[in-house]
């Protein structure tokens, strides 16, 4: 039984008269109805007027609380319906809790049995609610109240509806059913050396001379020297960097500026360790953004495809068909399939039209030359860069692992020349380090012979393996000296993909596409 609505009829502001209110409902009559007792109320002083006078005698009522009287017994009047058989319903719920566990053979709740112990005692109806002077009439507030029965016992608090047995068993139910019952088993890939169960397998090496001595991998040529280059680097000043002295001295202001602030910048991104994204902002992408004041960012020839960009690539994933497949799908859960940022280069729009005209041409026409799904899917990437704070508490690597085998993926679904090895670098925190993919096929059985499979052959049988080696630090954004080295570094890397993997794309992948056209073409 809900209680009754004494907060909306005592006056709120006069603390006394709610009291005695509230102590007047207590001891009112059980078969008195909520109507009459509000009424009451409503009608009453704040103090038991004399036996002589009478609400009824007032001749001089206020005229405010003679219409709150009013207003209050009109709203009691047209909701008493509406109470009486919200009551009636409270009852046999109530009733119907009780019986439910003596039909299963079940005690009642530790509430019901508490609620049950409550003292009772006699309640006494006071001479001012007895009197039946003192009741409201015709003359000021309407109809007229039936006088209330005898007093009888009732407890000093009303139990609340109690919940029958299978309610409370489906609600359980209900729980329980939004949970998982046996918790997933599949989980990312947190460490290197799981990378093996991915297809194709990814081996972590180490240091270039562990590659050669222990698992006999060594980098081709076309990287081999470029790799030497950064573990000699010496170059601690912005003049001794041969590609920063042939820019222009207003270009050369620019650099050293833009520099000397990513240095600021990334002492108060360690200070304050930001995420990842300030440091991409505001020391990374100036750093990387700056390589376009050199002449990287201008063609050799009209034709020539060797100009330089920077992408941010944070929103853009693989290809589906380059995705990596793993060994033991159900341990392993999908990889991330994004990275931060590329370095690549920007095609001539000569090379582009040509491009798509041989793509269009072939079978299986595809506008992505490389593992990006869109943005970037025409465009060389020469570097792959994946940040992270330090002490962040994932491995880069990782990340970058799974990036370079979709373009390796790539590389054979197209049946490009897997030969030219990825470089990709890790950022965690101010260190910038170089690591170097190297693809191997693993012997094949010829007859009785092991055959050592050809890495330039397209048709080539075996098993694809992929070897990470490094790592060889490019220099940090700590110190002025570390920030110099690192910039002649990166110089170096973006001259070798000008030149070197520029041929090699030149030769291989655009290449490998006219071949396909005029095929396609032959056979129509």
């Amino acid at each position: 039984m809900t209680s009754p609505p004494i907060a909306s009829i005592a006056p709120l502001k006069r603390r006394r008269m709610r009291a005695d209110a509230l102590d007047r409902l207590q001891h009112a009559p059980a078969q008195q109805s909520r109507s009459d007792i509000a009424a009451w109320l409503s009608g009453c002083d704040s103090t038991p007027p004399p036996d002589s006078v009478s609400l009824a005698h007032d001749h001089h009522p206020h005229p405010t609380g003679l219409r709150k009287r009013r207003r209050i017994l009109g709203e009691i009047r047209h909701n008493q319906k509406m109470v009486e058989v919200d009551s009636s319903n409270n009852q046999e719920r109530g009733a119907r809790g009780k019986a439910a566990p003596k039909a299963r053979g079940i005690e009642g709740t530790r509430r019901s049995n508490r609620l049950a112990d409550l003292p009772m005692r006699q309640t006494t109806t006071p001479a001012s609610f007895a009197n039946k002077d003192t009741w409201p009439n015709e003359s000021n507030v309407g109809t007229a109240i039936v006088e209330p029965a005898q007093p009888q016992r009732i407890p000093l608090k009303l139990p609340g509806p109690v919940l029958s047995a299978s309610s409370t068993i489906s609600s359980s139910t209900r729980r329980s059913r939004s949970r998982s019952s046996s918790p997933s088993k599949r989980g990312p890939i947190l460490k290197r050396e799981n990378l093996q169960h991915l297809d194709p397998p990814i081996n972590v090496i180490g240091s270039r001379r562990k590659a050669q001595e222990e698992y006999g991998v060594d980098l081709p040529a076309a990287v081999a020297k470029l790799w030497e280059q950064c573990e000699q680097c010496t170059i601690t000043t912005l003049p001794r960097n041969p590609f920063f002295a042939a820019a222009d001295e207003r270009n050369q202001q620019a650099i050293e500026r833009t520099l000397d602030m990513a240095l600021g910048q990334a002492e108060e991104c360690r200070e304050c360790a930001a995420p990842e994204c300030q440091w991409i902002a505001k020391v990374i992408q100036p750093i990387l953004n700056s390589l376009e004041l050199l002449a990287f960012a201008s063609r050799t020839s009209p034709t020539a495809n060797d100009k330089i960009g920077v992408f941010d690539i944070r929103t853009i994933e693989m290809s589906p068909e380059c995705v990596p497949g793993s060994t033991l799908p159900t341990r392993f859960k999908d990889l991330d399939k994004k990275i931060d940022l590329a370095i690549g280069l920007q095609l001539h729009h000569m090379t582009k039209a040509a491009l798509c005209t041989a793509q269009a041409k072939t079978d299986e026409p595809s506008k992505a030359i490389n593992q990006a799904s869109t943005f970037i899917h025409q465009n060389p990437l020469l570097l792959s860069i994946e940040v992270k704070r330090t002490y962040g508490g994932t491995d880069p690597v990782i990340q970058l692992a799974a990036w370079v085998a979709a373009e390796f993926i790539k590389r054979e679904i197209e049946e490009v020349d897997i030969g030219m090895p990825a470089l990709a670098v890790e950022i965690e925190g101010d260190y910038w380090r170089l690591y170097a993919v190297v693809a191997t096929i693993e012997r094949r059985l010829t007859g009785n012979q092991l055959v050592e499979a050809d890495l330039n052959a397209n048709d080539t049988e075996g098993t694809l393996r992929l070897s990470v080696i490094g790592q060889v630090t490019l220099g940090s954004t700590d110190t002025w000296l570390s920030m110099c080295r690192l910039y002649a570094n990166l110089c170096c890397i973006v001259d070798w993909g000008r030149t070197v993997y520029l041929e090699w794309f030149e030769r291989e992948v655009l290449g490998v596409y006219e071949k396909k056209a005029a095929a396609a073409v032959g056979r129509n």
